[in-house]
């Protein structure tokens, strides 16, 4: 537990932060831009083709 701790808490709060922070935002990023041109796409593509 102390020594998890302590390696958790110094490699876990940079690792986790870092880790969290870039992967959250970079997909997120990046999942907006595609979202936005695939939903622009798909709306237009299948609406015409749903209707």
């Amino acid at each position: 537990m102390k020594s998890a701790a302590r390696d958790g808490d110094k490699e876990g709060d940079d690792g986790d932060s870092a880790r969290s922070a870039l992967p959250v935002e970079v997909p997120m990023a990046q999942t907006l831009r595609p979202t936005t041109d695939n939903r622009t796409h798909t709306i237009d593509v299948q609406g015409p083709h749903t209707a």
